[in-house]
Parts: structure tokens; sequence; C-alpha cells
């Protein structure tokens, strides 16, 4: 072979190396691009509409979901948003996380706390309500007046939910325990059919009670409100750490979208529209307008990890360990981690529209 043709051998080879060498940095470069954003973003909604609905109502993240704010702002990356809605509500999204199919969860406290000492490995970034109010029904026919009247009763209770942390609070200031009372687990609607059949005299509960009372089948014997709801209960948006580690520029951007969301929630010119928006769930709009009725919702709808959220969360965290819900205690100031947030009040210039609250008496 003459020197002429080797040459033409070798230069072809050093071509081919080159831009083997080049599709390799293209490659390379795609496959960063992708790592760098999921395709689908998971949420889970710790509660479903009227018949298990994929629509809910009562709290600042419901009304992002109804906006479809995060669809839009992730509709330009291709990024998928999906919602999840669990009519077994907290305990239903904690498997799920357990088995990785979510990446946000917005739950009430105390599944979040039996979730992280459990060993689900999440962070709280933001808080989502607080003071929620807490309601106890009666069947007219029970005689019940009053929750002393509820000892040795039968009562429906969604256990492993935020309501069953409230409902002790409430059991003791009156001198009882759920074990003074026959309380049996019930989801919402399973709690709904048991007192229309008459199995049980009394039901805990949120704002799903006024649809009994509405038909004449309880009636309130205590509203939280009556007590400045110093036994209401509180919920929080938390990420899966692994997918925070993995994605940290999408994490923060879900936060922005977020706070976002709950300064259109906090202004009282949007009140009448947001109970209009949280009506798609099957819930009327006049219950709605009658739980919240006297709240300011820049007070209950406040997403800051400020020192008021986080010693009820640290209270909440004591008495599930005390009550023998959880078998160790979580360290709330390792598992709260507001550096998103805080970024994102900085950004938009949000810092002074929240007032941050002291720690409750």
């Amino acid at each position: 072979m003459s020197i002429f043709k080797n040459s033409i051998i070798t230069a072809t080879l050093r071509s081919l190396a080159a831009l083997a060498l080049v599709f390799a940095a293209l490659a390379g470069a795609d496959a960063s691009a992708d790592d760098a954003k999921p395709k689908v973003i998971n949420f889970g909604f710790a509660n479903a509409g009227v018949g298990g609905r994929p629509a809910v109502g009562g709290g600042w993240v419901a009304t992002v979901h109804a906006r479809g704010l995060l669809e839009e702002e992730f509709k330009k990356d291709g990024i998928e948003v999906r919602w999840n809605f669990f009519t077994t509500a907290g305990p239903g999204v904690n498997e799920a996380i357990s088995n990785g199919l979510l990446d946000f969860a917005f739950q009430g406290d105390l599944p979040s706390l039996i979730g992280k000492a459990g060993g689900l490995d999440t962070r709280v970034v933001m808080a989502g309500s607080r003071n929620g109010t807490f309601y106890i029904g009666a069947t007219p026919s029970s005689g019940i007046q009053s929750v002393a009247d509820l000892k040795g009763r039968k009562a429906g209770l969604f256990k492993g939910t935020a309501l069953q942390l409230a409902a002790q609070h409430v059991l003791a200031a009156n001198g009882l325990t759920e074990s003074d009372l026959r309380t049996y687990n019930m989801d919402f609607a399973a709690g709904n059919s048991a007192i229309a059949s008459g199995d049980i005299d009394a039901l805990f509960g949120g704002s799903n009670l006024f649809g009994l009372r509405d038909q004449g089948l309880l009636r309130l014997i205590y509203d939280g409100r009556a007590d400045g709801n110093k036994y209401g209960f509180e919920s929080s948006v938390l990420v899966l750490s692994a997918f925070a580690k993995k994605y940290p520029e999408i994490t923060y951007r879900v936060v922005k979208v977020f706070l976002q969301g709950a300064q259109w929630s906090a202004l009282e010119e949007n009140r009448d529209l947001q109970y209009k928006l949280w009506a798609k769930s099957g819930t009327p709009y006049t219950h709605f307008r009658e739980d919240f009725r006297g709240l300011d919702f820049k007070e209950v709808f406040s997403p800051l990890l400020d020192e008021e959220f986080i010693s009820e969360y640290k209270k909440s965290g004591e008495d599930t360990l005390k009550n023998r819900l959880i078998r160790k205690p979580v360290d709330v100031d390792a598992w709260f981690d507001p550096t998103y947030l805080n970024r994102a009040l900085v950004e938009l210039e949000l810092e002074d529209f929240w007032p941050r609250r002291a720690p409750r008496p």
C-alpha cells in the first residue's frame, strides 16, 4: 500500500475519531440536560373531592391546582404535572411516598410526622395551612349536648389524619381520652354512611360535617372557632429528599409558584372567587364560606416556616410520641428546610407580606 493511501486512511480514521468525540460530547450534554429536569412531577394531595373527584378546596394549594399555575410554569419545559388525590388521606399519601410514586405531598401534621418517624425521607419546605377548624357532630337522637357527653359513646374518627390529633386535644380539654369513647376508624364516606344508618352516635371532622347537618342527620356540638381554633390542625408541603437533591432548581421553581399562589389566596379581594374555585370539588360554596367566616386568609394560609409553625409541629410531634402513634421522636428542626422558601421570598419581594408569628402560649 502506498504512503499516499496510508495518509488518506490515517486522516479518515482521525476524522472519524474526532466525530465520535463530538457525538459523545453532544450525547453527554443531552443526557445532562435530561438529568436536570424530570419528565413528570407527581404531587400528592391528602384529600379528594366529593365522590373521589380530582379537585379539592380549603387551602391555597387547592387554589394553585384549580388555577393550573404549575402546569403553566412547566409547560415550556415539556414537564408534565400530575396531581394525585387520595380518598385515603394522609395514610394513603404516606403509602404512595413509600412506593416512590410522589415527588411532593400536601398533608396534615399527624400523617407527615408518622411518615417521617417511619423512615420516609422528606423535607418540609412550606407551611400549607394553620389553625384548621375542627368540628364534632352528634345525631339528634343521641342526646349528646357537649363534648363531655361523648364518654362511652360510639364515634367515627378518621385515624392517622390530622383530625385524630385535634380530636385528642379537644377530648383532653374536656377530661376525656380516646379510650373513654368507642371510636371507630372511618374515612369520610364511611363516617357519613355510619351516621345515616345510626351505627354511630357522633363524628369528628372538618367542614365535611356540614352536609350531614344540613340533612338533619347530626348537629354540631363543638365548633373550634368558639375556642379560638387553639385545637386546630396544621398542614405542610413536603418534597422527597431524593427529588430535591436531583432537581434543586425544579424544586425551587415549584416552591416559587406555590408562594405566588399563596399570596393570591391571601388577598381579601380573591376570597369569593376562591370559594367558587373550591366548589368544583363538589363541596358547596356556602360550606366554604361558613367554614372560613371571620378568618383572615393571610394568617391561616401563611406559607412561612416561622416560629409559630415550627413550634406547633414540635408540639404535635411530642403529642404523637406520647400517644404512641410513633415510636421515635422527629427532629423537626432538621426536617424543616426553608432554603427554597427564603430564596423565593427575596426574589418575589415578599419578605414582609406575611407577618412572622411567635409561638402560641
